[in-house]
């Protein structure tokens, strides 16, 4: 039986503070010994919340990322808060370390309503850049920040 490689697997959470008035929930796994379904099992039974995944907390409307080997796929909800957005600004130099970038706008669990982000080269193009900026006008946002 062939051994599986190890692979980087992070987990990112940006709750909405006006549902979840806490800290950004980070988890990181440079083994196969956990993945993102355990780290989002692990999220949502610290908090006791009534999701089963992470179309549930992104329905809710919390930001997920996750990051698998050198992939960013960012789940983002039907409506994010100023604050949400300035945390996703501050979580940058992390997606920076990362060649990949991929980005689903929801409106509900089942909806993907745009992916304007397939699996760009981050290295090659501004693509953070365009995301960002994508995120405050789809979004309405009126933040200073980039």
């Amino acid at each position: 039986m062939k051994m599986e490689e190890d692979r980087l697997t992070i987990a990112v959470i940006i709750p909405n503070e006006e549902i979840l008035n806490i800290e950004d929930f980070y988890d990181e796994c440079r083994t196969n010994e956990r993945h993102h379904e355990d780290m989002i099992r692990d999220f949502i039974k610290k908090y006791n919340l009534d999701a089963y995944d992470e179309y549930d907390l992104v329905a809710s409307g919390h930001i997920f990322l996750r990051i698998i080997d050198n992939l960013v796929i960012a789940y983002m909800p039907s409506h994010i808060t100023e604050l949400q957005y300035e945390k996703l600004l501050e979580r940058r130099e992390l997606l920076e370390q990362f060649p990949c970038f991929s980005a689903n706008f929801f409106n509900n669990k089942d909806l993907i309503i745009e992916n304007t982000f397939g699996d760009y080269d981050t290295k090659e193009r501004d693509i953070l850049d365009c995301f960002y900026k994508e995120v405050k006008e789809y979004y309405g946002l009126s933040s200073s920040r980039k």
